[in-house]
């Protein structure tokens, strides 16, 4: 059906219309959430997704609801609840609470997972560690993203978006952090299953800990956890777990102890960090937020192929390319594509980076923005014409930086020797690589920074140092006195100023 041009009119200015809306409705949020709303609403959520959120999230985070709301509002899945007779409104009367909607969600979500046997998942030791049992409590260490799920033994127990057979998992993105130690244990009473109206929910433990330590904040949404995603605190522990709290504890600490930083998911991350493919399976489901977190786990690894660096420099997230761009480990012909991203922020970072080839950084000495031409005035791979070119920038800071390079060739330093701006004579009389004429032709500046400089240099000659031994400025002479390549014979110029210091 061909849209007329009045109805096309329409809808554009409805759509206009309810972004001005969702605008309004973000700014009279509180203003320490504002940025988690605008994230959300920038993900896709609407105006009556937005407000549902902030009628049921009670006190979990909303960017923890977000990705639920996402793969809810997903055509195959509306088409999914459809078909089997569900409600595809999202209200506070169709969804009282956010675990109905994850509980819905895991009732229909796709059947890719359907074959696959938790149950001997659950028995497998390198996927379940089995602490051990005290009481009627299980005391469980998932090791993989699918010994997790398999720890939810009905695929209904718990709404924890660690036990997701399908959609967004973060189990990884909690526990597989490099420079950070998480450790989920779960603490499950089998004899007891939680229901649809909470009953029970202490059945099923989410015990989280940090730094070897356990988290126990009470924030719902966070590490430590009941079946309902009800924050967790020491109190509720011991109410929970009553005469067998002090064990199942000393069992989780101990092992906390023991792993340290050598958690088994980490080594998945390594191993996502060298396969590509591996890397697309995990985070085929995050989104925005949780897949750009997850990639900067990724770049942090010690090795990372160039073939993930490649994929990731492809990344519609500018933070993640920006990451790429400032990665040592980046290929010259990455960042040789980086070069031209749209973003000034990621091209700032290419030409930072020591291993941008020169070639790529004389195509940047042309960039029309300044912040990226700054680095590349002071990177040690730009080729000599690139720094000459840059030696008549317009921009001050781009001709300091290039003052500054120990690789600016002499004649470079000679043009800059005579700039207008003080700060960029002032960097050509420290750089090593002055020649002496040039600081001979500096010691007369009109800055007593310049002249300072110039007095501690070593390539200063003898001449230049016998004027400013009579300078005017006592820190000029005090370090004429100081260069060792002061003759003996004018150091008594610099007498009035250790006359000063002995007394």
């Amino acid at each position: 059906m061909k849209l007329d041009g009045k109805l096309l009119k329409k809808l554009i200015l409805e759509v206009i219309e309810e972004g001005r809306q969702e605008k309004k409705w973000i700014a009279q949020q509180p203003k320490e959430e504002q940025e988690q709303w605008l994230s959300a609403e920038q993900q896709g959520l609407k105006l009556s997704d937005l407000a549902w959120i902030k009628k049921v999230r009670g006190g979990e985070p909303i960017q923890d609801i977000v990705g639920d709301v996402l793969y809810f509002r997903r055509q195959d899945v509306q088409k999914k609840l459809k078909d089997n007779g569900f409600e595809t409104n999202l209200s506070k009367k169709t969804y009282p609470t956010v675990n109905d909607l994850r509980r819905l969600i895991k009732n229909v979500s796709d059947a890719e997972e359907s074959d696959v046997k938790y149950d001997e998942i659950l028995r497998d030791p390198s996927q379940v560690e089995l602490l051990g049992k005290v009481g009627n409590w299980e005391i469980l260490m998932p090791l993989t993203q699918r010994g997790s799920v398999a720890c939810d033994i009905s695929g209904k127990d718990t709404t924890w978006c660690t036990q997701k057979k399908s959609g967004q998992n973060l189990f990884y993105s909690y526990v597989g952090r490099k420079n950070e130690d998480i450790i989920l244990f779960y603490v499950m009473d089998y004899s007891r299953t939680p229901n649809l109206e909470g009953k029970d929910a202490d059945a099923r433990l989410s015990i989280g800990f940090a730094e070897g330590k356990p988290v126990l904040k009470g924030q719902s949404g966070g590490l430590s956890v009941d079946a309902e995603n009800n924050g967790l605190t020491n109190s509720h522990l011991k109410s929970y777990l009553g005469n067998d709290y002090s064990e199942i504890m000393n069992t989780l600490q101990a092992k906390a102890i023991q792993i340290g930083s050598k958690h088994p998911a980490k080594e998945m991350i390594k191993k996502a960090a060298q396969n590509i493919l591996l890397l697309k399976q995990m985070a085929k489901d995050y989104k925005e937020e949780e897949r750009r977190d997850f990639y900067k786990q990724i770049l942090k690894q010690d090795k990372i192929s160039s073939k993930v660096l490649a994929f990731l420099a492809k990344d519609g997230d500018n933070f993640t390319r920006n990451l790429v761009a400032q990665n040592p480990n980046t290929p010259p012909e990455v960042l040789a594509f980086l070069a031209k991203d749209g973003s000034h922020f990621t091209r700032t970072q290419v030409a930072a980076n020591p291993n941008t080839p020169p070639e790529v950084l004389a195509f940047l000495a042309k960039d029309e923005n300044r912040y990226v031409r700054r680095p590349v005035a002071e990177n040690p791979n730009t080729p000599p014409e690139a720094l000459a070119l840059l030696a008549k920038d317009e921009d001050r800071g781009v001709r300091t930086y290039l003052a500054e390079n120990p690789n600016t060739p002499p004649e470079v330093l000679a043009f800059l020797a005579k700039d207008e701006d003080s700060i960029t004579r002032t960097q050509v009389a420290a750089n090593p690589n002055t020649p002496p004429e040039v600081l001979a032709f500096l010691a007369k500046d009109g800055s007593h920074f310049t002249r300072n400089l110039v007095a501690q240099n070593p390539n200063t000659p003898q001449e230049a140092l016998a004027l400013l031994a009579k300078d005017e400025d006592d820190r000029v002479r005090k370090f004429v006195a100081q260069n060792p390549n002061t003759p003996k014979d004018q150091l008594q110029e610099s007498k009035r100023y250790k006359i000063k210091i002995l007394k």
